[in-house]
């Protein structure tokens, strides 16, 4: 009796662990492809965000894109990986519970600060009365260390919205 019970669930535990193996995927393929390039000195931060989204679309199969605002310019080490972490962990969330056709990406560079957007099309959620885990919570301390500010724009059925402006 056991093993018919387990049967019951199969496709959707099969489809939970497809889902899970995608955005393992997609964390690994970033660490290898993108993190370790900018560190050497031989990537810009554009290069490193671009290939997190572009990443992004193949593996999720979301469609993504990437802006960017202003000149390029050096972007300390801690601020880059951060922008690397939040932007991993800001993808990461959408292709986990947006439900999203679309999310745009801008990269802006402005005086004295470089400011990462991620926005999606999804289901949105109400911050006020949801935990909001440890992804959240996470970029908004990776930001706030380095004297960032972090912002989340979210309701139900209207998408989300992750702003992280870092100095540099």
């Amino acid at each position: 009796e056991l093993a018919q019970q387990q049967h019951q669930n199969l496709k959707e535990r099969l489809e939970r662990l497809v889902a899970l193996s995608k955005q393992t995927l997609l964390e690994v393929r970033h660490y290898i492809f993108d993190l370790k390039p900018y560190l050497a000195g031989e990537k810009g931060v554009v290069d490193m965000v671009d290939s997190q989204v572009k990443e992004f679309n193949k593996v999720a199969g979301v469609a993504a894109t990437l802006k960017t605002r202003g000149e390029e310019r050096p972007v300390s080490v801690p601020a880059a990986t951060c922008l690397y972490r939040i932007t991993q962990e800001a993808l990461g969330n959408v292709f986990k519970h947006a439900r999203a056709s679309r999310v745009d990406v801008l990269l802006e560079f402005v005086p004295e600060q470089v400011q990462l957007t991620v926005q999606d099309d999804g289901q949105g959620f109400d911050a006020s009365a949801t935990d909001s885990g440890h992804g959240l919570t996470n970029m908004r301390q990776r930001t706030e260390e380095l004297g960032g500010i972090f912002t989340l724009e979210t309701s139900p059925g209207a998408g989300t919205k992750v702003v992280v402006a870092l100095p540099c």
